[in-house]
Formats: C-alpha cells, sequence, structure tokens
C-alpha cells in the first residue's frame, strides 16, 4: 500500500507527495502464530486474561489470578505481578528456568488505586506503594530499601513516577505535576539508595509530561508542560547537568526515545515526530501521520524513522496497523497496511532493532514483526 504523507526538512523544503518506496513486513516464525494476548518470552510464553496471567512452556504451567498490576522487564526475562490477596502478594516469575517467589505485602492497602510495579532486566523490582513512597526489592523478593518522593507541598501532588533504564543502572523518581497553590510545579531526582540521590530539576511552574532514561543510562530527557502547552525538552546527564534544552513545536509529548547510539532524540505527540541530534540542537527531520502513532524511532545507521501507527484498543488491542518507514535522507517513505492482530505488551517495551541493511525488527508485540525496507 502507498501513502502519501507530510514530511519537513529543516531548511531545505517541505514535501507534500512523494512516490513511496517499498517497505515489507512480515513475523518471525516463533510468533507468527501467537494468540492476540499472548507474549514470547525466551523460552516461555505468558498469557494475560482479564484479570490473571498464565506462563507455559516451563516445566509446569504457572498461574496467578485477580491481579492488581503487573510488568515485565525489557528483555522479557522477569515477570512481576501483585495479586490481590489479604494481604497482597508480590510474584516474581523468572522465563528463562521457571524459578519463581512470593513476597507478601503486608504494608500496602488492598484497595489503593496508586500501586505501580517496575522490574529491570536483572530481576529487581521497584513497587510504587501509594502515591510517593516505593520500595527496591531484590530479585528474590527480599527489600533493599525504601524511599518516598513527597515533594512535602501542602497543596498536594500527582503520583510520582518511575523511569529507568533497562537495566536500572539510573532510576529516575519523578512528581509530574506540584501543587504550589497558584502554580503547579514538579520534580526530578535520580536515586541511588534510600539517602544518596542527585536531583535533576525543581520547578514551580513547569509540570513533568514525559522522561525517557538512555538504555545505558547515561542520559536523560524530560519533556515540560506549562499549562498543558509543550515549553520543552531538557537533556541531563546521570551526574545532574543540564547538556541541552530543545523546544519541539509540538501539541504534547507522548513519547521520548534515544537512538541506540544516544547521539539522537525522537520526540512525538499522537500524530506529529520531530528527530533532533543531540548537541548541537539540529532538527533532522519531522513527520506528521493520519492515525494516531503507538511508536517510532530513529535508526541513525539507515537515516530512516520506523513507525507504528493505528488505534488503540481494549487491553492494548492496536487495530488498523499501518508500519511506516521514513527516509529522512532520502525525503522518501514507504508504509504497509498490517491486517493480522496485534497487541502491544506493555508500551516502554515496544522497540525497533536494527539487524541489518533495510533489515528491522519491531518487538514488544505479541508477534515479533520483520520490516525489510528499500530506498
Amino acid at each position: 500500500m502507498k501513502t502519501l504523507l507530510t514530511i519537513l526538512f529543516t531548511g531545505i523544503v517541505t514535501i507534500s507527495a512523494l512516490e513511496a518506496q517499498s517497505i515489507e513486513v512480515h513475523t518471525d516464525g516463533e510468533t507468527s502464530q501467537s494468540e492476540l494476548y499472548t507474549y514470547r518470552l525466551g523460552n516461555s510464553t505468558i498469557t494475560f486474561e482479564e484479570t490473571g496471567l498464565q506462563m507455559n512452556g516451563l516445566e509446569e504451567v504457572v498461574r496467578i489470578s485477580d491481579i492488581a498490576t503487573w510488568s515485565i522487564s525489557p528483555n522479557g526475562t522477569y515477570t512481576v505481578a501483585i495479586q490481590h490477596t489479604n494481604p497482597l502478594s508480590l510474584h516474581i516469575l523468572r522465563s528463562s528456568d521457571g524459578s519463581k517467589w512470593q513476597t507478601e505485602l503486608t504494608y500496602f492497602k488492598t484497595d489503593d488505586s496508586t500501586l505501580g510495579l517496575y522490574v529491570f532486566n536483572s530481576g529487581r523490582v521497584v513497587t510504587r506503594d501509594n502515591v510517593s513512597n516505593f520500595t527496591f526489592f531484590q530479585p528474590d523478593g527480599s527489600i533493599d530499601f525504601t524511599y518516598s518522593n513527597q515533594s512535602g507541598s501542602q497543596y498536594g501532588e500527582r503520583p510520582s513516577r518511575l523511569a529507568a533504564d533497562s537495566n536500572g543502572r539510573t532510576v529516575v523518581l519523578y512528581n509530574p505535576i506540584i501543587n504550589h497553590g497558584f502554580t503547579n510545579g514538579s520534580r526530578a531526582r535520580i536515586i541511588h539508595n534510600e539517602e544518596e540521590f542527585v536531583d535533576l530539576l525543581e520547578n514551580d511552574r513547569l509540570t513533568i509530561n514525559r522522561v525517557r532514561v538512555s538504555d545505558d543510562g547515561e542520559r536523560v530527557a524530560i519533556g515540560l508542560e506549562e499549562e498543558g502547552e509543550v515549553q520543552n525538552v531538557q537533556l541531563f546527564d546521570r551526574d545532574g547537568l543540564l547538556i541541552q534544552t530543545l523546544e519541539p513545536s509540538l501539541p504534547s509529548i507522548e513519547d521520548l526515545r534515544f537512538s541506540e547510539d544516544r547521539r539522537y532524540l525522537t520526540v512525538r505527540s499522537r500524530n506529529r515526530v520531530v528527530v533532533y541530534l543531540i548537541g548541537d540542537g539540529e532538527l533532522i527531520g519531522s513527520t506528521s501521520f493520519r492515525n494516531e502513532i503507538q511508536f517510532a524511532n530513529y535508526v541513525p545507521e539507515e537515516e530512516q524513522l520506523i513507525a507504528l501507527t493505528g488505534n488503540l484498543g481494549e487491553r492494548n488491542r492496536v487495530n488498523s496497523v499501518d508500519i511506516y518507514s521514513v527516509h529522512f535522507g532520502e525525503r522518501s517513505l514507504a508504509s504497509t497496511s498490517v491486517s493480522m492482530p496485534l497487541s502491544i505488551s506493555m508500551p516502554e517495551r515496544v522497540n525497533v532493532q536494527h539487524t541489518g541493511e533495510g533489515q528491522f525488527y519491531l518487538a514488544g508485540l505479541n508477534r515479533m514483526l520483520i520490516v525489510e525496507t528499500n530506498f
């Protein structure tokens, strides 16, 4: 399927009608028959039901019912879930060999809607116990330390959030909105342990929309808004030094993505993407899509932006899926529709991997998509 798309190349020309080049999308053999809510994790598969999960492919089938919240590590090695028991239970499953651990969360309120759960590739787990308190666990479920991220504002605050690299080397806890009475502000800091942290920013008029940590943990990108309008994206190193401030012309910031080499940052709203070269802030290119973007990131080796668009439905099913490749160097694009049923395990786990000339893996879905382009 050929599609026309508006592409803006800074300082050159706005292109509104280009003949699309070729793009092909197919699945790998292992996931080609995956059910809509079944995801392959190493040697096993995990299926999410309405309120539970089931892991297959191990010596025994693992089932956990009545789940409050769950998470999967970026590499798929660990799956964690909090189960509605009395008291609540934390389950840690390792997909490589079927090892499992269970810990009672005696200090949690079973009806707390602010419960949150995060897991790193190492198996370390972090729970958000309430609006601002976090507990860090070792892979065996033992407690490492706890940390209170409460801002201290007398007017209140939104629940704190966590952003980190896949290995948990750099963990950012941030207060997206802190009510100061007449204005709303925010705060972000890197947490090392219960006593040591590095402040990244604290602002009394800008709120935090999105935070992304590069996969090596060396860079942190923070999207800031004022009264719902995008102001800028600030880039920090892990020592808290402000490296750069970017000002994308976007109606909102829905996602931030570093390229694998950390030299480029992709910033997107629901329908528009901009790509920057980090350092001098050069705008490499930007493009708009008719349908809502579910994922987009720039692959500098190919000068291509790989994007997935579609409508996100119940339980993260993606309908009306299109896959795009936008070649900034050639000022051209290719797109194709995907008819197979697709769902997203977790938005943070969707990623693109460059596997060869004009070849990519699109991972984090119920099917591993192989994308091949030719420009």
